[in-house]
């Protein structure tokens, strides 16, 4: 009887054991898990916080753009003139070229989801 007692035992403390490194192990590898999570969410709302700041520099884009075929592409790369007016700090910048590309500084007769001009940049 005593025997069988000893032997119930020493399974009961293999057991033990085995449940103690499973569940240390399962415990480190959740800890791991939480700080990438965090680390994750924490990029994603920087990632949140800067779209949110460009948005309110540029505007909302267009919910339904037209989206042109490569022959209109190619049609409007050989008419566009964007590239023949010259940069001019504080008058005519980057913001002004991206504006003329999308047609929100003269937008074209198709366009008509676009307005606005040199001093705001946004499409409405």
């Amino acid at each position: 009887m005593e025997v069988k007692n000893k032997e119930k035992l020493k399974i009961f403390s293999i057991f033990f054991i085995v449940l103690c490194i499973l569940s240390g192990t399962l415990i480190i590898f959740y800890t791991q898990y939480i700080v990438e999570y965090e680390d994750i969410t924490f990029r994603f709302s920087n990632l949140f916080a800067d779209y949110e700041a460009i948005t309110d520099d540029i505007g909302t884009p267009v919910a339904n753009p037209d989206i042109p075929t490569i022959s209109q592409v190619n049609t409007w790369l050989r008419f566009d003139d964007t590239n023949d007016v010259l940069f001019q700090e504080d008058v005519y910048m980057c913001g002004d070229f991206a504006a003329d590309l999308t047609g929100c500084n003269s937008p074209p007769s198709s366009f008509s989801q676009y307005s606005g001009n040199k001093s705001v940049l946004h499409c409405k």
